[in-house]
């Protein structure tokens, strides 16, 4: 009952951040995190930290910690510092060397006549558990909030005006940015499900429920978090007049700073994020529209100035 628990949480936590459920470095020091399947770290390989969840970890080479929550840990002539594992069992084999601690919660160790454990093994419990996936959950929660916040610089440094525009459409033009919003979430998504009924709309489809409408939700969260930021910071109305506006890297901090913090309450969290979501689209939507209508109009006075300097 408990792995099912673990896996639906960790579930939940690779939609919603699909970026960070598998992020390694090959050969080199750094972090292995592996979310939702298995994983084998070779002879040949070292790195500063393991981390699986919800999956089996094979261990031949060296690492200063491995974590293992939700699986089983199998170590074969390796070389690590601490090891600890939570909801699975742990196998030591070979020569292999513990150089710290070890340290089993709801599972069992079994260790070889070979393996050298130098400091502490410590099994049952299950405290440590919740605390471990707890301090895994705040890490992966803090690098979600350092990669919005690095895009939310981004957009502030190469489209500020644009994100500042659609930004105070949110507040001043409320029921217009609802509509567009409506429009992105319940019509674009009912039209690219519609594009699946048929073969060739097949890769419009997925391409606009996989990739579109996820890109349009975290850019227009970034958009809700800039306006927010500048609201806070009483800048909103004093970029824009003064032309300072076309970088808003301080109210992309601060607002999206505090998004996130939001966030992090239960049920709360999720229904900010969602609504910070669907205002920044429909802010965005509500630009894009009015960009197209004035194309068209705009073309026109320079065809018929055109053609007047032709005629004369």
């Amino acid at each position: 009952m408990r792995k099912r628990w673990i896996a639906a949480a960790v579930a939940l936590v690779v939609l919603l951040a699909p970026g960070v459920a598998y992020a390694q470095a090959r050969g080199d020091d750094g972090l292995l995190l592996r979310a939702g399947g298995n994983v084998t770290l070779a002879a040949d390989e070292t790195v500063e930290t393991l981390i699986v969840l919800d999956g089996n970890a094979l261990i031949l080479g060296t690492a200063r910690d491995v974590i293992v929550i939700g699986g089983d840990v199998e170590l074969t002539d390796a070389r690590v510092d601490n090891l600890f594992v939570a909801s699975g069992n742990a196998t030591l084999s070979g020569s292999t060397v513990i150089a710290e601690d070890v340290r089993i919660v709801d599972g069992e160790l079994t260790r070889g006549a070979g393996v050298s454990v130098q400091g502490s093994v410590i099994e049952g419990g299950e405290v440590g558990l919740g605390v471990a996936f707890g301090v895994i959950s705040v890490l992966i929660y803090l690098g979600i909030t350092v990669a919005v916040i690095v895009l939310g610089l981004a957009i502030a440094a190469v489209a500020g005006r644009q994100a500042t525009a659609a930004g105070r459409a949110i507040t001043e033009e409320t029921a217009q940015v609802v509509l567009a919003a409506a429009v992105l979430v319940i019509a674009v998504p009912i039209a690219g499900v519609a594009a699946l009924a048929t073969v060739i709309g097949i890769p419009t489809g997925l391409m606009v429920l996989v990739m579109v409408l996820p890109a349009v939700a975290v850019i227009g969260y970034v958009v809700a978090g800039i306006r927010l930021g500048q609201i806070v910071l009483g800048r909103a109305r004093s970029e824009t007049a003064s032309g300072d506006g076309a970088h808003p890297y301080l109210a992309a901090l601060v607002g999206i700073g505090l998004l996130q913090a939001v966030g992090w309450l239960p049920v709360i969290g999720f229904l900010v994020a969602a609504i910070a979501s669907a205002a920044g689209a429909g802010g965005l939507g509500l630009l894009a529209w009015r960009a197209f209508r004035a194309r068209p109009a705009a073309a026109a006075p320079a065809m018929v100035s055109e053609g007047v300097g032709v005629a004369t």
